[in-house]
């Protein structure tokens, strides 16, 4: 995927670009993305690992002195919340660098199972690229930046429910769909996918 990566980019660079190329890119894009933070975050030798357990879980909120000084170079929307610290998980969740998003994951997968993790992940971070391009996420510059991070509509469609609160992903999304001249998601779209994507076990919940 590398080689085909810097292929592209020579293509490019050489004035022959292929649109063809485009959705692979993307999909490298997102997994790269999430494998860069994963090694900001201190989890590059258990992140590809499927039972790994995330470092700030196994550590809890009280961490070491280091790794707390790690966390001061950090974005703010990447340092763990109370859940990554008391909800067992993979690292991939954290990953995902919108604070909200995180916590809405882990509640439905870990507390409420709800949520089907293994078909979450490969939405987002499996090498097919028609999957990807209809329920997956979009990177566009620095992983860090939620505001450089995309959903696609059939994202919200199967996964709404997840971005419960996400309303900088809104803006994000929207900003990149108005450079591309696509209508923006209105607000009321935004929440009433997740009103009807909700599962049934948050929907007792809530009643």
């Amino acid at each position: 995927m590398n080689q085909f990566a810097q292929y592209a980019h020579q293509q490019y660079q050489q004035g022959n670009p292929t649109l063809s190329h485009l959705p692979i890119l993307l999909q490298f894009n997102t997994i790269t993305a999430f494998e860069h933070i994963a090694k900001l975050l201190g989890a590059t030798d258990d992140y590809h690992t499927e039972d790994a357990i995330s470092p700030f879980y196994k550590h809890g909120p009280l961490l070491g002195r280091h790794t707390i000084e790690q966390q001061n170079n950090w974005p703010k929307n990447l340092h763990p919340t109370n859940a990554q610290f008391t909800i067992d998980h993979h690292p991939w969740i954290d990953a995902f660098p919108c604070p909200q998003l995180r916590d809405n994951i882990l509640v439905a997968v870990e507390q409420l199972a709800v949520c089907d993790e293994l078909d979450l992940c490969h939405d987002i971070c499996q090498y097919d690229v028609d999957r990807v391009l209809k329920t997956g996420l979009i990177v566009w510059g620095d992983a860090e930046n939620m505001y450089n991070w995309e959903f696609g509509i059939d994202f919200l469609k199967k996964w709404g429910y997840l971005l419960y609160g996400c309303t900088e992903l809104l803006v994000a999304t929207n900003y990149w769909r108005a450079r591309r001249g696509e209508p923006k998601i209105s607000w009321a779209e935004f929440t009433d996918a997740i009103v009807a994507t909700l599962p049934k076990g948050l929907l007792e919940r809530s009643e």
